[in-house]
């Protein structure tokens, strides 16, 4: 076990983290930054205690003495909030006490989070977790956690040229879900239609979503892609915006039937544009169903038709159990994994909740044994053909 460091040390660092966060975002996403800093972890579901019980008994440590760094990417929206949830609530089940975890929100700054794992290697934990800020500019930073003798565990996607040193990882399948979206959309509309893209393509991880909606849409001859736009991290243009620009472009039902969103915030912006406009002839699909008002809209919204659950807590749980086993000294053998992501349409939506019992939630897929009981189904795993721009980039 690492020699643990002096408190004041930590507080140091902590107070440093926000400092730094917060000079670097605005004002409307700094309360996300205190939120990673300071919010109070609900109980732990029941499956998760049982599952975290299975693990801590076979292992032999002390719980109460681990240092725990969580250097999250981003607070503002449903992943994060639910990957932090993931790892707080598992995390304190073992019993690790909450003033050893450290959370940190990067706001998609790759800088600030390269700041931030370098500090984190100061105060020594004893296992630090990462979900990147970017796929692109943390390879270093990784090494020198890796050179500190210091296991990382990544969620929500690989760190682009440190693939092979990080300990392990739970991640989504992007490209897969990219492409099993697509291809519901593509189906729906009879293999024919003008669709537009609203993409993520800034993340070299999230970009094999669109790179998939591509590959699935040249399969299709009389399905074209009309339009395209992508996220802009800053916030100064939205999805909003860019369906206000698409409705402009193609004022008449019949020029544009369909839009592919590589998130659901997306698509609820897009259905708002739509709602003012009077279009209601126009279907969305997206990706993350990570809070209750996109199943219900996803169930009750005929324009919303489909979308992948990432299983953010999942993939935090995950990793923490591979990590407290890895501590032990177990032989883990290969901790990279994917997530099993399923794919939502209203008639799945229906069928699971009519399994449900009083007070579940269908967000709660992703913990231990509600796939199997709700009749949930991973979507299946798409390799990217030679002609892809993903081609090589899938593990």
């Amino acid at each position: 076990m690492k020699k643990m460091k002096i408190l004041a040390l930590v507080l140091g660092v902590i107070m440093l983290f926000s400092i730094t966060a917060c000079a670097n975002t605005e004002s409307t996403t700094s309360a996300s930054v205190e939120s990673a800093q300071n919010a109070t972890a609900s109980e732990a579901p029941d499956e998760v205690k049982e599952a975290v019980e299975k693990v801590a008994e076979s292992g032999d440590l002390n719980y109460e003495d681990l240092k725990v760094f969580v250097a999250l990417g981003w607070m503002e929206n449903e992943s994060g909030w639910r990957t932090r949830d993931g790892y707080e609530q598992t995390l304190l089940s073992y019993g690790i006490p909450e003033e050893n975890i450290t959370f940190t929100d990067a706001n998609y700054d790759v800088g600030v989070q390269v700041d931030q794992l370098h500090a984190a290697i100061e105060t020594d934990p004893d296992v630090i977790f990462c979900m990147p800020a970017s796929a692109e500019g943390l390879a270093e930073a990784v090494q020198d956690v890796v050179d500190a003798d210091i296991p990382i565990f990544l969620n929500d996607g690989p760190v682009v040229g440190a693939e092979d040193i990080v300990t392990g990882w739970c991640i989504g399948d992007d490209y897969s879900k990219g492409y099993t979206t697509m291809t519901y959309l593509c189906e729906q509309l009879g293999g024919k239609g003008n669709v537009a893209l609203i993409k993520l393509d800034p993340n070299a991880n999230w970009k094999l979503r669109s790179d998939a909606a591509k590959d699935v849409a040249a399969q299709y001859p009389d399905i074209n892609i009309v339009a395209e736009w992508s996220w802009d991290s800053t916030g100064v243009n939205t999805p909003r915006m860019a369906m206000d620009g698409f409705l402009s472009q193609f004022p008449n039902e019949g020029e544009l039937d369909a839009v592919w969103c590589a998130w659901d915030t997306a698509v609820m912006e897009c259905l708002g544009a739509c709602d003012a406009a009077g279009r209601d002839d126009i279907i969305f699909v997206g990706d993350n169903v990570g809070v209750q008002e996109v199943v219900d809209t996803i169930r009750d919204n005929p324009q919303f038709i489909g979308s992948v659950g990432s299983g953010f807590y999942y993939q935090a749980m995950t990793n923490v159990n591979n990590a407290m086993s890895y501590l032990a000294g177990e032989d883990m053998g290969d901790m990279r994994v994917y997530t099993n992501d399923i794919f939502f349409d209203a008639q799945i939506i229906k069928d699971a909740e009519a399994k449900m019992e009083e007070g579940e939630s269908l967000l709660d897929y992703d913990l231990p044994g509600n796939m199997e009981r709700w009749g949930l189904k991973p979507i299946e795993h798409h390799t990217p053909p030679e002609t892809s721009e993903a081609y090589g980039k899938v593990r």
